[in-house]
């Protein structure tokens, strides 16, 4: 396999932290490796996670009181996973003080200036609604009304926010059809964009799911979730939508835009996950109910145009764990499971990983699993591995369940862990002797990548964020002869945060951490 063997590097790269064997819980987080939310009196459920430039943990939630009312809940924790004071009121901002008892949070992201933008159903009024918190979790005064921007097209499942600080979301229109659109900076549709800035499509006479959504570099977008048939059999089947960067579906993506596919026939199945990888390759991952009561997660790599890619698993697709739960795919295409598991005497939270080839990654726990105990009280979860901080550290959400209170009824405990793990969140596949800086790093803007080719190479350089997300392309596709090179990396209009530079030949990568840091008076 080729790799960047001939690209020697001049500097050095900056040292990753040690860390103890990977799988386990992280003991410096929270009590022992795991963040509890218990609001008395209701149901927690901690979803989304984003990493702060600051390094500070946004967990996007909802709480319940049981068959009283329902209210979103964004939290933020501290670095070592403690309730940040400084945000909300000691740490969670909650929407029950106005959202009339019918508040559901979907979806978020962070913008540049370190604001917040959410995806809301219910409150004042029903429907959908953007909804933009400051850095400290109040609401922003300037945005929409009080914070709030109602919806006349319908409700948003997913957000993203492009680098040009472009609004993407997907949900659903006024008539229950799958719907991609995209908002300007103020949270009104962007007219430029497909049918006044939506577009909806009508797959089946079938119930559609929204459940997941990815942003390209040029303004692609991907759209994923599930379509349930007529009573009395209620058959579910997976599809995937790809629109183009003008917001049409795409014509080159299976048949016209839309892909409706079956992995497991005449049962329950869906996509909760789809995603670009940064040289275009699309990757699909959900979940699918077999005859024999067993629930798969599948995930399925391709082409830019969905081809199958043999080198995930040898047909491009690989079933990567059972039962319910959710999947992290690394910027590379490596990708962990997690879920909850009943098997023997061993009751806990299975973690899986596997490499970029689709096998199990044998440094990982044991050989690719990580079995994690629950902690008394509680006796079962859900858990989904959500996002590596740029540590390598690997953060999942979800819910603790309690022992019944009453017949039926087990209360329910937003949760945040956080496993040790040895991820370079720039995914390098190249050899490790391979040695790369930008100078100066930290940089308030700009800084210097200097590296030398002993060969000619065709090489394209990425800026990826914390996240995973691609912010900026340095150079696609350039064929560089052999020699020194020197590039201006530019940070301008982006937050501060943490980086990856993300360096590619086609058959291998590297890469490396770099910090924007903006100064201080």
């Amino acid at each position: 396999m080729k790799h960047l063997s001939a690209l020697l590097i001049l500097l050095t790269v900056l040292p990753w932290a040690a860390h103890a064997q990977s799988g386990e819980l992280d003991p410096d987080f929270a009590t022992d490796g795991r963040f509890v939310l218990d609001i008395p009196g209701s149901n927690t459920y901690l979803g989304p996670v984003i990493v702060q430039p600051d390094d500070r943990i946004l967990v996007l939630g909802n709480s319940e009181v049981p068959g009283i009312s329902n209210s979103g809940l964004l939290v933020r924790l501290m670095p070592d996973g403690t309730l940040d004071p400084l945000f909300g009121e000691g740490g969670v901002a909650s929407t029950a003080e106005w959202d009339e008892g019918d508040g559901q949070f979907w979806a978020m992201d962070l913008l540049s200036d370190g604001s917040i933008l959410v995806a809301m159903s219910g409150g004042p009024g029903g429907g959908g609604k953007l909804v933009k918190y400051l850095g400290d979790g109040t609401l922003d005064a300037g945005f929409g009304i009080g914070g709030v921007v109602q919806l006349a097209n319908g409700s948003i499942r997913c957000l993203s926010i492009a680098s040009n600080g472009a609004i993407y979301a997907a949900g659903y229109s006024l008539s229950g059809l799958s719907m991609v659109a995209r908002f300007l900076a103020d949270g009104t549709p962007d007219d430029t964009y497909a049918n006044s800035g939506f577009n909806a499509v009508d797959l089946t006479d079938g119930n559609q799911s929204v459940s997941c959504m990815d942003v390209f570099s040029d303004g692609s977008v991907l759209v994923g979730g599930s379509i349930t048939g007529p009573a009395p059999d209620f058959v579910s089947d997976c599809y995937v939508l790809r629109f183009d960067p003008e917001g049409a579906l795409d014509p080159d993506f299976h048949d016209a835009g839309i892909h409706i596919f079956s992995m497991a026939p005449d049962d329950g199945e869906g996509v909760n996950l789809v995603k670009f990888l940064a040289d275009g390759r699309t990757v699909i991952a959900g979940y699918a109910h077999q005859p024999n009561f067993v629930t798969e997660t599948f995930v399925l790599r391709g082409s830019f145009t969905d081809e199958p890619d043999p080198t995930w698993g040898g047909d491009g697709s690989v079933v990567v764990g059972h039962g319910s739960g959710g999947v992290y795919i690394a910027p590379d295409g490596s990708c962990m499971h997690g879920t909850f598991t009943y098997s023997g005497l061993d009751v806990g939270i299975v973690v899986q990983k596997y490499l970029t080839s689709g096998t199990p990654d044998a440094s990982f726990g044991s050989n690719g699993l990580s079995l994690i105990p629950i902690p008394a009280p509680y006796i079962s979860a859900i858990v989904s591995p959500k996002v590596v901080q740029p540590n390598g550290m690997l953060l999942l959400s979800g819910t603790f369940y309690g022992p019944e209170t009453e017949p039926g009824v087990n209360p329910q405990y937003g949760m945040v862990m956080r496993l040790i793990n040895d991820f370079n969140t720039g995914m390098a596949d190249a050899p490790m002797d391979l040695r790369a800086v930008v100078y100066p790093n930290p940089t308030t803007e700009r800084a210097e990548f200097t590296f030398e080719l002993e060969k000619e190479e065709r090489l394209t350089a990425e800026i990826h964020d914390a996240q995973g997300k691609l912010v900026r392309t340095l150079f696609a596709g350039r064929l560089c002869p052999a020699g020194p090179y020197r590039e201006t990396v530019d940070l301008g209009g982006l937050c501060d945060s943490h980086y990856n530079l993300l360096l590619s030949n086609g058959a291998g990568r590297t890469s490396f951490q770099l910090t924007k840091a903006s100064a201080r008076p």
